[in-house]
């Protein structure tokens, strides 16, 4: 029987909730912005930004920290049948059914283009938007076998290297750009910040990289204060989505908020069958 990690439960329990609540503050800003008061304004802003910058990656990093196991043979094969299979079919149906739904508040009819029009949206990735995650991570279990390579057969120093060397071209670079508008010619051909927090969660989860709790809790303060400071700070919220600016899931300060989050919950949790096993954990994909 495959050990359990009854803190991964707990992160994917608390990221179901957090996706659920970003949700409940941020849908509502988005159309009726004009009727919040000062105070209920940044609340959206507040809970939708700091649930927002670590809810998605801990998944990952979860993802990471059980995928990459040096220990668990995942072949091409198991990938497909499994994991791949399983996420095309939410697709193939959930996704195809809110594509069809958008094409008929479109059309304002339901006929024979509607239906195709949506198969053709679903390929393209053109359903409802939550449903981005899914796709994204369809890409990275493809992935998983070179991912696995080289997290198995890199030496620690050298794989800390080439996750910091991640993290500036990913992360830092980027907002650099944001804020001087010089884009830096040398680039790593990744697509997206995501392949990084699923190494993370398995460097953490390994221990290869440990995260004390004190560091963790300096990662989460710093992204604390941001969100308190960012709505307050001139041209730097977008209405759509109650966004602050600069914290979007590449950013360095997600980056360190979701290292704070799951480390700490690792070193926090005991390893022992709790309600987050039974209850929260099995539902959270579906949630």
């Amino acid at each position: 029987m495959a050990e359990r990690y009854h803190y991964l439960n707990v992160l994917k329990t608390f990221g179901m909730f957090a996706i659920l609540t970003l949700h409940v503050f941020a849908t509502p800003y988005t159309y009726w912005s004009e009727f919040y008061d000062s105070f209920h304004k940044f609340l959206a802003f507040f809970l939708k930004n700091i649930l927002f910058s670590w809810a998605v990656p801990v998944f990952v990093m979860a993802s990471g920290a059980l995928f990459l196991n040096p220990e668990k043979d995942i072949p091409y094969s198991k990938i497909f049948k499994k994991y791949v299979f399983r996420l095309i079919l939410v697709l193939l149906s959930f996704g195809y059914l809110f594509a069809l739904m958008e094409k008929i508040f479109e059309v304002g009819t339901l006929s024979a283009s509607a239906f195709i029009g949506s198969f053709v949206n679903v390929l393209k990735g053109d359903s409802w938007s939550h449903l981005w995650f899914v796709y994204m991570i369809i890409g990275l279990y493809i992935c998983i076998p070179p991912i696995k390579a080289i997290t198995c057969n890199m030496e620690k120093g050298a794989m800390i290297t080439f996750v910091v060397i991640m993290f500036i071209f990913l992360s830092v670079l980027p907002l650099l750009s944001e804020f001087t508008g010089f884009k830096f010619g040398i680039y790593i051909p990744f697509s997206g910040i995501y392949i990084l927090y699923f190494i993370l969660g398995y460097l953490i989860h390994s221990e290869k990289i440990y995260i004390q709790n004190h560091l963790s809790w300096i990662f989460i303060s710093i992204n604390l204060i941001y969100v308190i400071v960012g709505p307050f700070l001139p041209n730097n919220t977008i209405i759509s989505g109650a966004a602050i600016k600069h914290l979007s899931n590449d950013s360095p300060l997600s980056v360190m908020m979701s290292i704070g989050v799951f480390a700490l919950i690792k070193n926090t949790v005991k390893q022992r069958e709790n309600a987050f096993d039974i209850f929260f954990a099995p539902i959270s994909f579906g949630v």
